[in-house]
């Protein structure tokens, strides 16, 4: 297996820094489905993992191999999920 099942680790007080319209547009998204968007502190929530779609099922990556010169056998520390 290349992944592992995991929660992601909840951010206390999350907080939109920026919005990239062009990027919502690829998305689909008009601008006006945005600026309602980024009222919502659900549209926050879901983009940092506090809240998970039902739909979605978070993933971690997991690696294999040696430190310090001996086997470490399955790794995952999260960082991709």
């Amino acid at each position: 297996m290349f992944f592992t099942r995991l929660p992601p680790t909840p951010l206390p007080s999350p907080y939109l820094v920026s919005v990239a319209p062009a990027a919502a547009a690829l998305l689909g998204w008009n601008e006006t489905d945005l600026q309602d968007a980024v009222k919502d502190p659900a549209f926050i929530d879901s983009f940092v993992g506090n809240a998970v779609p039902d739909w979605a099922d978070p993933l971690a990556t997991v690696y294999s191999g040696h430190q310090f010169g001996v086997w470490a056998g399955q790794l995952g520390d999260g960082r991709a999920i």
